[in-house]
């Protein structure tokens, strides 16, 4: 029989909240961006010199408006970033305690170590691709 451990305990209030505003900040800059480009970024073309077209400043191909959507973006990428660093020292924790991630059997925890689901659908898609009784390569005879 399968032994399952108990849950890992659920993620905090404040990093929901942190993923949430990621994603709306993603989401927000990626619609400014298309909707409004002309007011976010000057025209400005791969043959075009800065000198000619921006009078000599690369920044200034962000106008007001793209000024805040690429701080947006910046804070939407640093949202994530502390998403990660937080899932990874989570990760830890719970290696370090000896469970396993929510809904995995405890004893498929090696790495590279596929899960029976996995594994019995790898067998059913080998045996439908082979037209064999499960064999697979040069012996293998239909069944």
């Amino acid at each position: 029989a399968t032994r399952w451990r108990p849950p890992a305990p659920p993620m905090p209030w404040w990093m929901k909240l942190n993923l949430i505003v990621g994603a709306t900040l993603q989401i927000v800059t990626c619609y400014l961006a298309q909707f409004f480009a002309t007011r976010c970024f000057a025209p400005f073309e791969m043959t075009d010199r800065i000198s000619d077209k921006l009078d000599g400043d690369w920044t200034n191909i962000f106008r007001p408006l793209g000024r805040v959507v690429i701080l947006l973006w910046a804070i939407g990428c640093a949202n994530y970033i502390v998403f990660r660093l937080w899932a990874r020292v989570r990760v830890a924790e719970l290696k370090n305690r000896g469970d396993s991630p929510v809904g995995t059997p405890a004893g498929h925890m090696e790495k590279g170590a596929p899960l029976p689901q996995a594994r019995e659908a790898h067998t059913a898609d080998a045996k439908h691709k082979s037209g064999t009784n499960g064999a697979v390569g040069a012996w293998a005879r239909p069944a």
